[in-house]
């Protein structure tokens, strides 16, 4: 994994309230497939995580528009972080052992840079980490 394949994007971010239209609109626009979710009485504070297949998958199940249901209807409170000096390790055992689907890759002060997400056949499976957000 090359360090530049992390620099040079800015995370963004919504709260649990906003509307999943909106980060659709978002992540379209951005190119983008996850934002980190901040807590709305502590904006330094992360809430979660979600997906542009967490917005998939839970307007499909409900059965709803995106523009009715909201972020926390969609996102994942588990974040896993690590630095990028750990990064081959952690994403090797995350992938084996099932862990987590998206990582969050964080810098020295604990702020994050970017995100990893698994794609592939599940855990042990032979998929791959890529960078996205």
């Amino acid at each position: 994994m090359a360090t530049a394949e992390f620099w040079g994007r800015s995370v963004r971010t919504c709260t649990p309230t906003d509307r999943l239209s909106d980060v659709a609109r978002v992540m379209r626009d951005e190119e983008c497939g996850c934002l980190l979710v901040i807590s709305e009485a502590d904006p330094a504070g992360v809430a979660g995580i979600v997906t542009d297949r967490d917005l998939c998958m839970t307007a499909y199940a409900g059965g709803k528009r995106l523009d009715e249901l909201q972020v926390r209807d969609a996102m994942s409170t588990e974040v896993g972080g690590f630095q990028l000096a750990d990064a081959h390790a952690v994403a090797e055992t995350a992938s084996l052992h099932g862990d987590a689907r998206t990582l969050a890759l964080v810098d020295q002060e604990g702020e994050v840079m970017a995100f990893l997400t698994f794609f592939g056949s599940g855990a042990g499976g032979g998929g791959q980490w890529r960078t996205i957000g």
